[in-house]
């Protein structure tokens, strides 16, 4: 099923679906389009308590409750990048990261 594109009679130019034309200002929005931002909205006015605690509590440094099942998931991470915890980055290692981070999301990117 592919898009059926047809000769317009009203304004001499190839349309899809629509032979009007629109007006300057004018808001072309579906019902399915005013849920979608109704949805979108409401999960995030829902979501920003709990995350907003929960991003607290680990800038904080205290426990939360998914440090028993990520922990040894993080250790083994840093390990083999070769990342000391316990250590600040200089910027140019949080340069250097960044673009070797960004090529790969490239690359995965084009992979696809």
């Amino acid at each position: 099923m592919g898009l059926s594109v047809e000769r317009c009679t009203c304004a001499g130019d190839f349309r899809l679906f629509d032979c009007r034309t629109v007006l300057s200002g004018e808001i072309l929005m579906t019902t399915n389009s005013y849920l979608q931002i109704i949805f979108y909205v409401a999960t995030l006015l829902v979501l920003a308590k709990p995350l907003g605690w929960y991003m607290a509590r680990v800038y904080e440094g205290e426990s939360v409750g998914l440090n028993r099942l990520l922990a040894p998931v993080e250790r083994l991470i840093y390990r083999l990048s070769g990342v000391n915890p316990n250590e600040e980055m200089r910027w140019m290692d949080y340069a250097i990261g960044l673009l070797i981070f960004n090529l790969l999301g490239v690359l995965a990117v084009f992979a696809l």
